[in-house]
């Protein structure tokens, strides 16, 4: 299975950099909450983290792959990430 012409294309360029450079962030902030427990004491916050990983690749993925539904993908996307952070500011 080949990747399509699309992805091969713009894989590399800045906006691809941006997001890796800030999922590498990501990954290191949830490494080190792992490490040290931290998720017990603030579990909304954790979840946070991985949701916004998760979500952050799955919404390139979809830009890339599926330009024609990434638009209806991002507003159920923003409307659970607006939730998850309200949840956050709630629970502090």
């Amino acid at each position: 299975m080949s990747l399509p012409s699309t992805w091969r294309e713009n894989r590399l360029d800045w906006e691809f950099a941006l997001l890796v450079s800030a999922m590498a962030a990501e990954v290191a902030i949830i490494i080190l909450m792992l490490r040290d427990r931290v998720f017990r004491t603030f579990p909304i916050f954790s979840f946070y983290l991985c949701w916004s990983l998760f979500s952050d690749a799955f919404l390139y993925y979809i830009r890339i792959v599926h330009p024609e539904s990434f638009f209806q993908i991002y507003v159920v996307q923003l409307v659970l990430d607006s939730l998850m952070i309200f949840a956050l500011l709630v629970k502090v």
